[in-house]
């Protein structure tokens, strides 16, 4: 079949870094840049500038890969010029000579890195490469060592887009870069494509972090390195000297963060709205031990919900819980699984974060009351901090925190 050339019209910045030489081209900074764009259509410029090539395209984790940056590959590049084999995870362009052929995926389990390490390709494409450690840059680069069919080899090209964090990919095309690396830092106001309210948008959604505004829309690639905390202290000591009640004060819920070896602790609140007004905190007790202690300050503050994290001994509190309040139809077991997807699941990387990003908003906002003398939880909460992954706001690991 004939080759298809895409209607795609780069802007400045993209053509810049589309013309670029260098071998290792880095390119983005901030989110409406136009990155993924770029890097779809240099892709397929590629393809079929060398007919026969191979190339990958892809991000660390290959569902991620799928649901975001081949839909926009699909949105970007005509029909007529590409087959896509899902079986195979494939992408056959069509070269008017010998077609040129794109892997896809991501390279984070053992089939995907068994693979690279046998594989060989004439360019590197990968989507939010703040998420790619050293060495799966290592591993990534050593890849560029494809012989075309006329038994000469290509201009080789490794293409990086990224936002900003405090990551490998920073090291490598902004603080230190090597000879062969080439950075082109591209910003929302550079795209001519985005609504004229999207940069007005993002500074309401961020209103309380002028650190990420900095990050996603000026493209600064420092400021998350010591801003990056999810509730500020300057928020905690507000909620500890508020003499209000505290919002939503028609709720009266139990939370429950379960515990049972080591020298983790169990942590039980009582919240009317968000004021806390009782606790218990205690280590080494199975699920039916946590399930009746909590009970008892349910039955003293007339609860109607008890939320428990259901990660660990978690579950089987829940299952204690269930079993126990069987007959009460006056209370709520609510299962909260950090693991699964956010509710917004464009912004957050997993509830967890969605949960963690929420509590700030409210610390900000000055709705949460907490005790002027618990000084170990003022001092917990500013501990957990929040990076990006592929574009998703993510919290630190428990382990990490």
């Amino acid at each position: 079949m004939e080759q298809v050339v895409s209607a795609y019209h780069p802007h400045p910045k993209q053509l810049d870094a589309h013309k670029d030489p260098h071998t290792y081209i880095g390119f983005g900074g901030s989110v409406g840049s136009g990155k993924t764009v770029w890097l779809v259509e240099d892709c397929y410029r590629m393809a079929l500038y060398y007919p026969g090539i191979r190339l990958f395209l892809g991000r660390k984790i290959a569902k991620a890969f799928r649901e975001t940056t081949l839909v926009t590959w699909a949105r970007q590049i005509p029909n007529g010029g590409y087959k896509l084999n899902k079986s195979t995870n494939q992408i056959t362009v069509y070269t008017g000579q010998q077609n040129s052929v794109i892997q896809c995926g991501g390279i984070t389990d053992h089939a995907e890195l068994n693979s690279w390490l046998s594989a060989e390709y004439g360019g590197i494409y990968f989507d939010q490469a703040e998420e790619l450690s050293p060495d799966n840059f290592a591993t990534v680069l050593s890849r560029l060592r494809f012989i075309l069919p006329n038994g000469k080899n290509p201009k080789f090209r490794a293409a990086f887009v990224a936002n900003p964090a405090n990551c490998a990919f920073k090291k490598l095309f902004i603080s230190d870069p090597g000879v062969n690396y080439s950075f082109h830092q591209a910003l929302p106001s550079d795209n001519p494509s985005l609504p004229p309210d999207y940069i007005p948008r993002l500074r309401e959604l961020y209103k309380y972090r002028p650190e990420l505004c900095q990050a996603l829309i000026e493209g600064n690639w420092n400021i998350l390195e010591s801003g990056n905390v999810l509730i500020k202290s300057m928020w905690v000591e507000k909620a500890q000297s508020s003499v209000l009640p505290g919002a939503f004060q028609n709720k009266r819920i139990i939370s429950i963060d379960p515990s049972r070896f080591g020298e983790d602790e169990t942590v039980i609140y009582g919240w009317v709205g968000t004021k806390k007004v009782e606790q218990d905190i205690f280590s080494g007790m199975d699920g039916y031990g946590i399930a009746a202690r909590a009970l008892m300050i349910q039955k003293k503050m007339g609860a109607n919900a008890i939320v428990v994290d259901g990660v660990g001994v978690g579950a089987s509190t829940v299952d204690a819980l269930n079993h126990l309040t069987k007959d009460d139809n006056n209370i709520t077991i609510i299962e909260f699984q950090e693991s699964e997807k956010a509710s917004d699941s464009q912004r957050f990387y997993n509830k967890r974060a969605e949960a963690y990003w929420e509590a700030g908003e409210m610390f900000a906002e000055g709705q949460v009351c907490l005790d002027k003398s618990d000084d170990v939880l003022a001092r917990q909460l500013p501990e957990a901090t929040y990076s990006f992954s592929g574009g998703r706001i993510l919290v630190e690991a428990k382990e990490d925190i």
